[in-house]
C-alpha cells in the first residue's frame, strides 16, 4: 500500500532532530509492512493545538480527499502529531474514513481502517488534548513566578532590552557557560528617545499618521505605521506600570484562530517599577486624556468593507490601495510616507469601470461556435 507520511514538532523545546526522528520510525514501519511511502508533508515549529492553520496538514489531507489520491493511508508517529484538538481529530478521521482513506499512528499501533480502533482514537484525541491545557497552566505558573521577581514574562516591548539574570550559586551548563534564571528588562537609551518623541508630539495635537511619517523620515531602520504608534500610546509600561495576566487567549471555534479576551480585574497583578519608567505622569495622562477623549468625538461605525478592498495594489511599492478619503490610493504613502506615489482614483470611477467590464464579460455568448472572429 502507498502511504504519505505527515510529521509535526512544535516549539515545545523539542530537540531539532524530532522531525527525523519521526520520518524514521515511519519509514521502518513502511519497510517492515511492505508498505510505500510516495508523499511527505510537515509542519516544523508549529503548534498542535489549530489544525486549521497549519499548510502541511492541510496539504497532505487535500491530497487524500481528492480523486487523484496517490496513497490509501496517512501516517504519523502518533496520533498528536495530526491534532491536539478532540474536535479536529474527530473531523479529520471522519472525513478520511469517508473518502477511503485511512490514519496510523504507527508508535500507538491506531488505524482508523479498524472500527474496534474507534475507542481508542477518542481516548488518544482527549489525553493530547489534555496535555496542552496541563502545559498552559504549567507554563502560566512559570511566567508568574519570574513576573514576581521582577523578571521578564516575555514579548518585546519597543524602549526595552532583556539581560539575562544568572544563578547565584553560579551553576553553569553543559557547555560551562552561566545558566539563566530569568530575563530582566532594561531601558534601551536610544529607543526610549523615540518613545518619549512619540508622547511628546501626541501631546502637541499631532496624530497617529503625522508621528508615523515623522518617524519614518527619521529612523529608517524600521517601518511605522499609526497602529504601533496607536498601541504605544497606550502601553503602560512607558509609565513604570507592568501588568500579568490581565488578558487570556482563546480560540475561536469557527476560524480556529486565537483571540484574546480580557480576565476579571481581580485575576490580574500589577508592579510598579519606577526604573523602567520612560514617561513622566502628566506626559501619560495627557496622551491618555486625548485619546479618551477622541473616542467621544468621532464616531467607531463602519460604512462597510469597500468593494476593491485587497484588490487594488500600488504600482511604485507593491502596497495595497485603500480607500482614503472617498478615494483609492497608496496605504503605505498615506499613513508612513514610505511610498512617493501620489494617485488617488474617486472610488465611484473605478469601481463602475471595474463593474461595467464585469458585466461585458458576462454578457459574451456562452457558445463559443457562435462567436465571430
Amino acid at each position: 500500500m502507498n502511504v504519505a507520511f505527515y510529521g509535526r514538532d512544535s516549539s515545545d523545546n523539542q530537540k531539532e532532530t524530532s522531525l527525523e526522528d519521526q520520518r524514521r520510525v515511519v519509514a521502518r514501519w513502511a519497510e517492515r509492512h511492505g508498505h510505500i511511502v510516495v508523499a511527505e508533508c510537515v509542519d516544523a515549529a508549529v503548534s498542535g493545538a489549530n489544525a486549521r492553520i497549519r499548510k502541511g496538514l492541510q496539504g497532505v489531507l487535500k491530497a487524500a480527499l481528492s480523486r487523484a489520491r496517490r496513497f490509501g493511508a496517512i501516517a504519523a508517529d502518533q496520533l498528536s502529531r495530526l491534532s491536539r484538538d478532540v474536535g479536529d481529530t474527530d473531523v479529520i478521521v471522519k472525513k478520511l474514513r469517508f473518502s477511503g482513506a485511512r490514519i496510523i499512528a504507527v508508535a500507538e499501533g491506531i488505524d482508523t481502517a479498524d472500527e474496534t480502533t474507534k475507542i481508542s482514537v477518542t481516548v488518544k484525541s482527549l489525553v493530547n488534548e489534555l496535555y496542552l491545557d496541563d502545559l498552559r497552566k504549567t507554563t502560566k505558573r512559570g511566567m508568574d513566578g519570574q513576573f514576581l521577581k521582577d523578571c521578564s514574562t516575555g514579548g518585546r516591548t519597543y524602549g526595552y532590552r532583556s539581560q539575562p539574570v544568572h544563578d547565584p550559586s553560579g551553576r553553569t551548563g553543559p557547555w560551562g557557560n552561566p545558566v539563566p534564571i530569568g530575563y530582566r528588562l532594561t531601558v534601551h537609551p536610544d529607543e526610549a528617545a523615540v518613545v518619549r518623541d512619540v508622547f511628546h508630539m501626541f501631546g502637541e495635537e499631532y496624530g497617529e499618521k503625522v508621528i508615523a511619517t515623522h518617524l519614518n523620515k527619521r529612523h529608517t531602520g524600521r517601518l511605522w505605521r499609526p497602529s504601533t504608534i496607536y498601541f504605544m500610546l497606550q502601553n503602560s509600561r512607558y509609565a513604570g506600570k507592568f501588568y500579568f495576566n490581565r488578558r487570556e487567549w482563546r480560540k475561536n471555534p469557527e476560524t480556529g484562530r486565537r483571540v484574546y479576551r480580557w480576565r476579571p480585574k481581580d485575576q490580574s497583578e500589577s508592579r510598579p517599577i519606577e526604573g523602567l519608567r520612560i514617561v513622566d505622569d502628566p506626559t501619560w495622562e495627557a496622551a491618555q486624556h486625548r485619546l479618551r477623549t477622541r473616542k467621544h468625538l468621532f464616531s467607531t461605525g463602519t460604512s462597510g468593507i469597500p468593494l476593491l478592498s485587497g484588490i487594488l495594489v500600488c504600482d511604485g511599492c507593491g502596497g495595497p490601495f485603500t480607500l482614503i478619503s472617498n478615494c483609492y490610493g497608496c496605504k503605505n504613502r498615506s499613513e508612513s510616507g514610505t511610498c512617493e506615489n501620489p494617485i488617488r482614483v474617486r472610488r465611484e470611477s473605478v469601481e463602475w469601470l471595474v463593474i461595467a467590464n464585469l458585466h461585458a464579460v458576462d454578457r459574451r455568448p456562452r457558445n463559443r461556435a457562435l462567436v465571430q472572429v
